[in-house]
């Protein structure tokens, strides 16, 4: 019999970008495709090309200035949110301020989440980690082995008992 492949690289995450900056579309970008393997990332500078790029492809997650022109993030949010499966795509809102009251306002709204301008690296990595947890090396889920294992390198081998192999992980030898 036939047994299941497990899947040991995890799937592409598709990410939209929607600012009408581009060196903040690029810093975005440049960050996501640097500290995660599996992201595949797009752009739009406006309202009018993010609808555009939704209608056609299913995206993971969308990270969207609130100020986007014409009329602001939040219309593109409900748009998306009106779409069929609007659950399976995180929404992430860039605001202009550090201003918790207004991330607050736009999650019970219904944004996943919020990141205020300026923002380092590791926060932008951190919200999308949090909302996209499939990116965080630390939620693959771990599978217990038993077995033996002879690793043939070069001239050496290397022989022991199988510990621990996971997704992401280390594979460990006894």
């Amino acid at each position: 019999t036939r047994r299941k492949a497990l899947p040991f690289l995890p799937m592409k995450k598709l990410i939209l970008i929607v600012d009408g900056i581009e060196l903040t579309r690029r810093f975005i970008r440049q960050n996501l495709e640097k500290c995660f393997s599996n992201v595949v990332v797009e752009e739009a500078c406006d309202l009018s090309d993010a609808q555009r790029r939704l209608s056609v492809k299913a995206f993971d997650a969308v990270i969207c200035d609130s100020d986007i022109q014409p009329s602001g993030g939040k219309e593109l949010m409900d748009w998306v949110r009106c779409q069929s499966n609007p659950e399976k795509m995180s929404f992430i809102m860039i605001v202009p301020a550090k201003d918790s009251a207004h991330i607050r306002a736009l999650v019970q709204q219904g944004a996943n989440g919020g990141i205020a301008k300026p923002f380092t690296v590791a926060e932008l990595i951190e919200s999308v980690t949090s909302h996209l947890p499939v990116l965080s090396r630390r939620s693959y889920k771990r599978r217990a082995m038993e077995g033996s294992l002879l690793i043939h390198r070069g001239s050496q081998d290397i022989e022991g008992q199988l510990v621990d192999l996971s997704l992401g992980g280390v594979l460990i030898l006894t």
